[in-house]
């Protein structure tokens, strides 16, 4: 397992090589053929299947249903189900996939610091000669150092300074590479989504080693749990009123009428080009189309692949959130909804404290990737957080189950 994690971080520097990538989820899925039998998978399937469990499969099949629509979307649902392996390769490791951080921090280091001298390399060559290397063919803002683009580089970063802070042994090191070093490369590029979340992983960080300082009385901490519990099932109710509002939106508001360059100006839409770059176009006229639809294809999705042909740019969806609903429609929105709102509720459960920190932050970047990426699409920002989410629900019904033992 440690091995698999470490090639993830790796294999994504040299994406070029499309055999490597096939090559990590064949070894994915290796691993948990292997795992299966040495747990006795249906032993554990009777008696460790868990809510979390049939709603992965749920998404699954509402998923394969959607690329059987239009099987062009092969890649898609490749990628896609790959990431409800690792779920399921997390629940059958359960806590041992926590145990491997040491390893992959290393690697995390090493990293961090061959990208911040290529990044440094790159600044010294454009400001010396005022050209960009040959390889940057997106420009030095663009740029990805070792990585092909800025999206990727950042994603990197935001996952080793993840692993460094709470698997590193130096505090000194780790605090200077996290705080310092990752926040300057994170930082040199325009990778605006990415530095926001960078931004907020350094906040979990401090708020978390204030914690660790303060925190002493384990009754608070079960009240706070509990607490917790109930904010989120506030919040989590808020989002399903929420996503009804929209779906009602979508039908009623100008979004269904006509596409985007029809109802507004040209004028309108280059003021909001520079903010929007174009997702705003992507958004209206997918929705547009979708909201056309019969009520079957809004219930289940589009399919996998067409974000691309119903817009006016010709360009995917570029957004989890809207991808979600052309891909599985309202029932596959609530039914994710619904297991985000248990998985955190499973992670606050459990009572080890790392454990729950690595989870919240790799939920963290996913989630906010997904406002302006087709996160579950790309692997860098997908599998770690669903590996992880597996093994909190293992961890967790573990803990549980000794509690009930005890009384």
């Amino acid at each position: 397992m440690e091995v698999f994690m470490i090639l993830r971080q790796v294999v994504d520097i040299i994406y070029q090589y499309k055999a490597l990538d096939y090559g990590i989820c064949a070894f994915g899925i290796l691993l948990l053929i292997y795992k299966s039998f040495k747990i006795n998978i249906f032993q554990f399937i009777k008696n460790e299947i868990d809510i979390l469990d049939v709603l992965i499969v749920s998404l699954g099949m509402l998923y394969f249903v959607s690329f059987l629509r239009n099987t062009q979307g092969m890649e898609v649902f490749l990628k896609t189900g790959s990431v409800f392996l690792l779920y399921f390769l997390g629940r059958v490791y359960g806590e041992e996939v926590f145990k491997y951080g040491f390893k992959v921090a290393i690697v995390s280091y090493i990293i961090v610091y061959a990208n911040f001298i290529a990044r440094v390399i790159e600044y010294a060559h454009y400001y010396a000669t005022g050209r960009c290397f040959s390889f940057e063919e997106f420009g030095i803002r663009n740029s990805g150092g070792l990585f092909h683009y800025k999206t990727d580089l950042v994603v990197a970063m935001i996952v080793a300074m993840i692993f460094i802070y709470k698997y590193g042994k130096s505090k000194l090191l780790k605090y200077i590479t996290i705080f310092l070093i990752i926040n300057l490369i994170s930082f040199s590029c325009d990778a605006r989504m990415g530095q926001l979340i960078v931004l907020l992983e350094d906040s979990l960080i401090l708020y978390d080693i204030y914690r660790c300082k303060n925190l002493n009385l384990s009754n608070k901490v079960q009240m706070n749990v509990k607490n917790k519990h109930m904010f989120t099932n506030i919040i989590f109710t808020l989002i399903y009123i929420s996503a009804f509002l929209t779906f009602i939106v979508i039908q009623i508001s100008p979004i269904h009428i006509d596409t985007f360059n029809n109802y507004f100006s040209e004028e309108f839409y280059w003021k909001t080009e520079k903010i929007f770059h174009s997702r705003h176009v992507i958004i209206w006229d997918n929705l547009n189309y979708y909201s056309n639809q019969s009520l079957l294809t809004r219930l289940l999705g589009i399919d996998l692949c067409s974000d691309s042909i119903h817009n006016a740019i010709g360009d995917r969806a570029h957004c989890y959130y809207l991808k979600l609903i052309l891909s599985i429609g309202y029932i596959g929105v609530l039914t994710t909804i619904e297991y985000f709102r248990r998985i955190i509720i499973k992670i606050s459960k459990n009572s080890n404290r790392d454990y729950r920190y690595v989870c919240y932050a790799f939920l963290i970047m996913f989630l906010l990737m997904g406002i302006s990426m087709e996160s579950i699409e790309y692997t860098q920002m997908s599998w770690f957080p669903f590996l992880f989410m597996g093994a909190i629900v293992t961890s967790s019904n573990i803990q549980n189950k000794k509690i009930s033992s005890k009384k």
